[in-house]
């Protein structure tokens, strides 16, 4: 999710877009369905603190910038929207107390 990040930040949302359906994909191979049980804190989202995720939270901050890279081209259009949405309510069912997760939210 670094690099999505990093690609997200640099403007190159194809890309960013692409790196996330990567993590989503290893976060997903990596470990059996997550149930919420972990406690979802904040810190996925705060780009600071943390060298490494655990699998939900490298997974919901993957959906999240997923969904800001969706939303970020001036191109954007109604079926990115629709797609950002389902990534964002995936990432808030995953990790509800994120601050990030409910901002991008009230966007909406």
């Amino acid at each position: 999710t670094n690099m999505a990040l990093a690609l997200y930040k640099l403007g190159d949302y194809r890309q960013a877009i692409r790196a996330c359906d990567c993590a989503i994909e290893l976060f997903s191979n990596g470990e059996e369905e997550d149930d919420g049980r972990n406690g979802g804190g904040e810190n996925e989202n705060d780009s600071g603190g943390k060298d490494s995720e655990s699998g939900s939270d490298g997974r919901s901050k993957a959906y999240w910038i997923r969904a800001e890279a969706r939303l970020a081209p001036k191109s954007c259009g109604a079926v990115e929207e629709e797609m950002a949405l389902s990534d964002l309510e995936v990432a808030r069912r995953m990790n509800p107390r994120s601050k990030a997760i409910r901002w991008v939210f009230l966007q909406f």
